[in-house]
């Protein structure tokens, strides 16, 4: 699919494909790279020498979830994505937790594994009442940003959300990100900080 988006102040073409297992290992990299200095980011993923394991672990984890319950959006060279869920489709329930507890042991580690979780979980139920698409990871590799590529995939999940006649929904712990997603009519819904952690911002875009 062909999106017209913002890249360097002009406006460009860009190919955007729904990605697939085959593409789970090169995109696991492009975000982990893409998100180094990320606020959540930082603060969810163990702080040892098993850092940089665990943060590409994570978006693998993300990946394969939004493949499996969502869609996953990418370019033909696998330098960007965004993984977006259908109402409800995120999954934060029990089940979920336990089906990836070995994967959150080895990101996150034993020790600060519950409070983490528990911030997570609480973050996950502050999703709106009414019917959504949720933009849960969205990350361009420095090298590629400023092509438009994250503006094509935004907009991507934006049609599924228009297709489905429901609003569109994300949460990000970077502020200086939030002019960016205005570009698309999102607007800031609320802040939420916390304990001990980042500060994360929701955005919602009406229907």
């Amino acid at each position: 699919m062909l999106h017209t988006a913002s890249g360097s102040g002009e406006a460009v073409a860009v190919e955007v494909r729904r990605a697939a297992e085959a593409d789970v290992g090169a995109l696991s990299g492009s975000l982990a790279s893409a998100f180094a200095g990320y606020p959540l980011t930082e603060w969810v993923v163990r702080r040892d020498t098993g850092r940089d394991v665990a943060r590409r672990l994570y978006f693998e984890t993300f990946l394969r979830r939004g493949l499996a319950r969502g869609e996953v959006f990418c370019d033909d060279a696998r330098q960007a994505a965004a993984i977006w869920f259908p109402s409800g489709g995120w999954g934060s329930g029990a089940g979920t937790v336990v089906s990836h507890l070995p994967a959150l042991v080895r990101i996150i580690g034993w020790r600060p594994l519950p409070s983490r979780l528990a911030q997570l979980r609480r973050l996950a139920d502050h999703h709106p009442p009414e019917p959504h698409w949720y933009l849960e990871v969205l990350g361009t590799r420095p090298a590629a940003q400023g092509a438009g590529l994250g503006s094509a995939l935004v907009e991507a999940g934006i049609a599924r959300a228009r297709e489905a006649q429901v609003g569109a929904f994300l949460m990000t712990s970077n502020r200086e990100m939030i002019p960016f997603y205005r570009r698309f009519g999102f607007g800031l819904r609320d802040e939420l900080g916390i304990p001990n952690g980042p500060t994360v911002w929701s955005l919602w875009l009406a229907s």
